[in-house]
């Protein structure tokens, strides 16, 4: 007998179980719990089939073939999850809406174009904000030491040591934690935004290192 009694009871056992494995599940726990509506708007009773689970993978926004391989590919974990409390559930093959990955070209940045973007940043509005110099100083560092976008923005005041030269990477891939040493440069760059940041906002709402004009750290979609 099931100890689910409907598709949200079952999403949300997955999450905890994984969670409690250390798993965050952010997006595909944002994934499931949409799809756990479309069954239940669906009127579907009982285990995952794979009716179910194409019909939920045909409704992405995005017609794109890969949109709809990728939907599917968050619901084969969960399927498998499932399939020792309930043996009905069908499991949607690998590949059977193709590719849910392509590996895109990287572009490296020449000098040149490097200068031109921070000049750019340097440019935004508003003129008197904070802005300008928040963006272009994280640019900067993104260049000078390989971070990801959202290993910058964690970053707290107590993790930039400028007199160490060292940034305490928290909340990396995985979890893990690491520190990066940085050039002389890039500790110059850093302590005049930090001077510049300190007077701008003098109280600030949170000990993100890059700040908004309210005080508050910078997100991913203002970053970019």
């Amino acid at each position: 007998m099931s100890p689910w009694s409907s598709m949200p009871e079952r999403v949300e056992a997955y999450l905890t179980a994984r969670r409690r494995l250390g798993y965050a599940l952010r997006i595909e726990g944002q994934q499931l719990k949409r799809f756990a509506r479309f069954a239940e708007a669906c009127g579907h009773r009982g285990a995952l089939t794979l009716d179910l689970a194409l019909d939920w993978a045909a409704a992405a926004p995005k017609a794109a073939a890969i949109g709809r391989a990728r939907r599917l590919e968050t619901l084969r974990p969960f399927a498998r999850f499932c399939l020792p409390f309930e043996p009905d559930t069908q499991v949607p093959p690998p590949g059977i809406l193709g590719p849910a990955h392509r590996r895109l070209a990287p572009h490296i940045y020449s000098e040149e174009e490097l200068d031109r973007l921070l000049a750019a940043a340097g440019e935004l509005a508003p003129a008197s904000g904070l802005r300008p110099d928040t963006v272009r100083t994280l640019l900067g560092l993104l260049a000078a030491t390989g971070l990801r976008v959202s290993e910058a923005l964690h970053l707290d005041r107590d993790d930039v040591d400028l007199g160490r030269a060292l940034l305490c990477v928290r909340r990396s891939k995985f979890g893990k934690s690491r520190s990066v040493p940085l050039h002389p440069s890039a500790v110059e760059a850093l302590a005049e935004y930090a001077a510049r940041r300190d007077g701008q906002v003098p109280h600030p709402q949170d000990e993100a290192f890059f700040l908004r004009d309210d005080g508050r750290g910078l997100s991913y979609p203002q970053a970019l």
